[in-house]
């Protein structure tokens, strides 16, 4: 079992903004996926919609993120988002920016849900997410994207 990493859990500020989106930017394109669809007006609208965005800094480094974005059809509901860089991924860093972020969706108790999708063959991330509380389920929030061949998982802060 990999130990966990020296790092700081910490929320994102508006100060942190660059950096976030930065660090966006690198995740997407460790995943292959296009970086450039990123804009600084995104990256701003995680702090500025209210919901919680959490760091994980090694030093002075933001080296991952967790940010829940807020729906409310029907039901009061979150999307999130996670991504640690690839260099630090397997040493809990990922698990601990999840648990921050759980922890203040049932403090809050402003959000029924929790949704996210996940690459079936991302089997760390699927365990993880399990460990969690997650489960598999088959219909996701009609506002949420979901690429074609992902999973999508659910969480409830009663569980």
């Amino acid at each position: 079992m990999p130990r966990p990493m020296t790092a700081k859990i910490v929320p994102i500020t508006a100060a942190d903004l660059g950096t976030a989106g930065e660090l966006l930017r690198l995740t997407l394109a460790e995943s292959c996926i296009e970086p450039n669809v990123v804009t600084e007006h995104y990256v701003a609208g995680w702090v500025g919609n209210g919901a919680p965005v959490f760091g994980a800094r090694i030093g002075g480094r933001l080296v991952g993120y967790a940010m829940l974005e807020r729906g409310t059809q029907p039901e009061p509901f979150g999307i999130v988002a996670l991504s640690v860089l690839r260099r630090y991924r397997r040493k809990g860093l990922g698990k601990r920016l999840m648990r921050a972020l759980l922890d203040e969706m049932r403090w809050e108790g402003q959000v029924d849900e929790v949704w996210l999708s996940v690459a079936p063959d991302n089997l760390p991330a699927r365990a993880l997410y399990e460990k969690l509380g997650f489960v598999e389920r088959a219909a996701a929030p009609l506002t949420m994207f979901v690429p074609a061949t992902y999973l999508t998982m659910l969480w409830r802060p009663d569980r």
